[in-house]
């Protein structure tokens, strides 16, 4: 990816974020749902979270994470990912993160001691370019690397993660890209420097853990 396509990649994902930048939360709040329920911020009480959720933001390690709906007026619902120890925001079907300021984080913290999030994903299927990979569940280690502001000139092996239940690393919108030569990988426009030796392991297929 270009560097001005990162750029209008970037700034379409921070347009989307706030539903065409409403200044407003939804009229009709928004439902916060975990592993096991769900709860309803009403207009009011959604409103610090709301202007708080604005700036786009890189990707996020794999993480506990929660599900967002809401909808304005009678426009279609939309739905993102929550990753609370972040604060990151990521849509269900695209590839665009946002980041949650603190104020915004903290609006939301309260409400959210009373649903268990979703867990961090085990990946149960993982390829690198045309390999399948041996203990895909290893694989989580590739979202770990160091941003970078470097793009390396390389080829790059497209990784594909898949758990059994969807999440915002699994559920197949995840843009994932492995440096053919260098020790990087490109997380939905965002690069990220890894372990050679992991790079290395990855780029065969095989188990990443130790």
């Amino acid at each position: 990816m270009t560097r001005t396509g990162l750029a209008l990649f970037v700034g379409l994902g921070a347009l989307l974020l706030c539903g065409g930048a409403q200044a407003k939360s939804p009229p009709s709040g928004i439902d916060v749902c975990g592993a096991r329920g769900c709860v309803h911020l009403a207009s009011q009480d959604a409103q610090q979270f709301w202007i708080g959720a604005g700036e786009s933001g890189r990707p996020t390690a794999a993480a506990p994470f929660y599900l967002l709906r809401w909808h304005f007026d009678s426009e279609p619902e939309q739905t993102a990912y929550y990753v609370p120890a972040t604060g990151a925001m990521r849509w269900l079907s695209s590839p665009h993160w946002g980041v949650v300021s603190p104020d915004g984080v903290a609006a939301l913290s309260e409400r959210l001691r009373a649903i268990q999030p979703y867990a961090a994903p085990t990946p149960t299927y993982v390829t690198v370019g045309r390999r399948v990979a041996l203990q895909p569940q290893t694989y989580l280690r590739l979202l770990d690397g160091k941003p970078s502001v470097i793009f390396p000139a390389t080829d790059w092996l497209r990784v594909t993660l898949r758990s059994v239940d969807a999440s915002p690393w699994t559920n197949g919108a995840a843009l994932i890209r492995l440096g053919k030569t260098s020790p990087y990988v490109v997380i939905d426009g965002w690069t990220f420097r890894i372990p050679p030796t992991i790079a290395k392991r990855a780029r065969r297929g095989l188990s990443l853990s130790g």
